[in-house]
């Protein structure tokens, strides 16, 4: 048989995109022998060992019925039917009132009237996310072009706004909520944002209209990114911010993995920061790992705490001082101006958690009576970690720009 790697999957980029047009056209995969999947017992896809990547494609068959596959696969996976348009409720820390429009890309606009919002600043304020994908011939690869850009445009927009977004939970989950204004009685209830079917079945075949809205405000990139600057300001958007945007779309597919990974460690910082201040802290050094160098083995991660007795034997085969340096030198080169003390001080405050050393005096059980200073002293850490991961990932953003 004769492997059609090169003719069903020319960009390698949307091998999963074909997996789904093999599970929409053939059915679900019958069996998974080692590195294979196999579809029908027709179609079967070897995968290159340890990873996920695919290596050939041989399918059982007629020349008429191999013709046909090939064809309908290749409508499927073209991207040259136009553009849909899908939208999305997003939520970030201060109020959108205003609307901003990226070419035929995305388009951000205040929720409707309608939308439920809280009515205090220090929440979750929800607006209107609008994106644009190709639009393909097969409706399940639509879903995933649509989730995928959903992410992407939020990742991007979470890395360059103080603000920060939110991403939908990728799974549902109930907790106990205060049922009633009183506080006095609480429901086992499942989460989520739902703001009517009024406004979830609206159908776009554009863009909405903006004449109703006025265009942000842009203030200096310089100012907008200064590290004491309130996330409760009023939402506005740095002069530069088109600029960044481009500069993200002209990187190659494992760059742009590569920011977007790091994105996503800057949101789960700021999604558990309410729970544990030390996995937010973690979090946001992950964030700048993601650019270092793969020499060490492994890097290190959140999770590490949970694997200290793996660390542990680890240590014998990595030099102590490498990751430490990588982190200030990548630091020092993306956001300079931070005193290679305190550059040295964030490190060494992640190593201790994430070797089980430590927590930060929030996450104590005493925290309660920890005196003033040393949770000033934690909090202003978290603001300029904070604050130098951004500025990193900005300026590491538009290095890549001039590079290509």
């Amino acid at each position: 048989m004769k492997d059609l790697k090169s003719i069903l999957l020319p960009n390698p980029e949307q091998q999963d995109e074909l997996k789904i047009f093999f599970s929409t056209y053939i059915g679900l995969p019958t069996n998974h022998p080692g590195n294979k999947i196999v579809y029908g017992g027709i179609l079967t896809i070897e995968f290159k060992s340890q990873t996920n990547k695919i290596k050939s494609i041989f399918l059982k068959g007629t020349k008429e019925e191999i013709d046909t596959l090939i064809k309908k696969a290749v409508e499927a996976l073209a991207s040259n039917l136009g553009l849909q348009i899908h939208f999305a409720y997003v939520h970030t820390s201060s109020k959108i009132e205003k609307y901003w429009r990226h070419e035929n890309n995305f388009q951000i606009l205040p929720a409707p009237a309608s939308a439920p919002q809280p009515n205090f600043q220090d929440a979750e304020h929800a607006f209107l996310l609008e994106y644009s994908f190709p639009k393909s011939s097969n409706s399940e690869i639509n879903s995933y072009r649509s989730a995928c850009r959903e992410r992407e445009t939020i990742l991007l927009l979470n890395s360059l706004l103080k603000h920060g977004l939110h991403l939908r939970d990728s799974y549902s989950r109930h907790a106990w909520v205060l049922s009633d204004e009183l506080n006095e009685k609480s429901k086992y209830m499942q989460l989520g944002y739902f703001t009517g079917v009024e406004n979830h079945d609206r159908k776009l075949n554009d863009f909405s209209s903006v004449n109703n809205y006025t265009a942000f405000d842009l203030v200096n990139s310089q100012d907008y990114y200064t590290i004491s600057s309130d996330i409760f300001d009023p939402f506005v958007l740095p002069d530069f911010f088109t600029k960044s945007i481009i500069a993200f779309e002209n990187l190659d597919y494992s760059s742009k993995g590569k920011f977007l990974r790091a994105s996503y460690w800057t949101q789960v910082a700021s999604k558990s920061y309410p729970i544990s201040r030390s996995a937010a802290f973690c979090a946001l050094v992950s964030s700048i790992e993601v650019f270092m160098p793969t020499s060490h083995l492994p890097p290190e991660s959140v999770y590490a705490t949970f694997k200290k007795g793996f660390l542990q034997l680890l240590s014998k085969y990595q030099t102590p001082a490498g990751p430490t340096k990588e982190f200030r030198d990548f630091v020092e080169k993306y956001a300079p101006g931070i005193p290679e003390s305190s550059r040295k001080k964030l490190y060494d405050i992640r190593s201790k958690i994430t070797h089980g050393g430590a927590l930060l005096p929030e996450d104590e059980n005493n925290s309660f009576f920890q005196n003033h200073l040393q949770l000033s002293d934690s909090r202003n850490d978290w603001e300029l970690l904070y604050g130098v991961v951004q500025v990193a990932q900005i300026n590491w953003l538009h290095a890549q720009k001039q590079k290509s």
